[in-house]
């Protein structure tokens, strides 16, 4: 798949920013906010979904920049397809945005039986998806209010999320919980308005600015659950399992920063690829004795390329960015 295909595809887009409730008074004070400048925030009700999320054992949707995800709430089950983020400094992130309905006793892991338009926007990765495989499990109930601009016009959608992660082998406790605000873009005529609304979100204090996804922020529990631990590291674990972890996280770190790095658009991604590739190599030095020397080097070699290569862009970028201030 090309690396800028995202960024030129004509599927439809949500246009949403996220926030993470550090204080919890933070929203309060926001409604308060929201509420002396003339805006009305309208309940909607609650809403249960159960969302189970798809990939290949290479992970070639994520490293495209993709999710696929079946959810399944008080309708019909449905599949969906959205994009990353590419840019991390963007308050307003724009994402790919499909889904459509599956028959009830459809697992959505074969992609024949979805829309052309999910099957048409991921045309290059379709002989790829042939081993979907459960990803994670995540399970939110969503607050869900309609904030409107005056007079009463619909302006965006409020969903305040209680998030549950679990294992996708059916664990009956969640390996994380955590809370999300999204405000989504209702009316595409109405994008300065909001960008006006998401500059005044922005100054509430207590309330950080997300551009990852419900997913990539549960992927390091996922991480170490697989092996057997709810920490980065546990003080029992053996030295080679410990490596394997830090090895583990750091490779699901790179998948996560491929997308971008191929699309150019944030400098930044190059700069966290590198740090996970020195990090990944480090361990490798310290904690890589249990592990035959010859897997030990051959590993860090390959590291080591990928790092130069991308020490290449990174000189780039530092010298377009200086250029640009002087």
């Amino acid at each position: 798949m090309p690396a800028n295909h995202i960024m030129t595809s004509t599927a439809p887009r949500e246009h949403e920013a996220k926030f993470q409730p550090a204080r919890p008074d933070s929203l309060a004070a926001l409604l308060h906010i929201l509420h002396q400048e003339g805006y009305t925030v309208v309940e909607q009700g609650e809403l249960r979904q159960h969302d189970l999320y798809l990939d290949t054992p290479a992970y070639d949707l994520l490293r495209a920049g993709f999710v696929v995800r079946l959810r399944q709430d008080d309708g019909p089950p449905r599949i969906g397809l959205k994009s990353l983020s590419n840019d991390a400094a963007g308050a307003i992130q724009h994402r790919i945005d499909l889904e459509a309905p599956l028959d009830a006793d459809d697992d959505g892991r074969d992609p024949a039986t979805w829309t052309s338009l999910l099957r048409d926007e991921l045309a290059p990765l379709l002989p790829l998806l042939a081993d979907l495989r459960p990803l994670a499990i995540i399970r939110q109930t969503r607050h869900k209010r309609v904030v409107q601009q005056p007079p009463a016009v619909p302006l965006a959608e409020w969903s305040l999320d209680d998030v549950e992660v679990y294992s996708p082998t059916g664990a009956d406790a969640p390996l994380v919980t955590f809370q999300e605000l999204e405000l989504e873009l209702l009316d595409d005529a109405r994008s300065d308005a909001f960008a006006s609304l998401i500059v005044r979100v922005r100054e509430v204090d207590g309330l950080q600015a997300l551009t990852t996804s419900k997913l990539e922020r549960a992927l390091p529990a996922l991480v170490s659950a697989a092996h057997g631990t709810r920490a980065a590291i546990a003080p029992d674990m053996p030295l080679g399992e410990a490596c394997r972890l830090i090895l583990h996280e750091q490779l699901v770190r790179l998948l996560l920063l491929e997308h971008s790095v191929r699309a150019g658009i944030d400098p930044e991604a190059v700069h966290d690829a590198r740090v996970a590739i020195r990090r990944a190599r480090a361990a490798l030095r310290l904690l890589g004795s249990p592990f035959r020397r010859s897997i030990v080097k051959h590993t860090s070699r390959g590291l080591a390329r990928l790092g130069r290569k991308l020490g290449a862009v990174r000189d780039l970028d530092v010298g377009l960015e200086n250029l640009q201030l002087f």
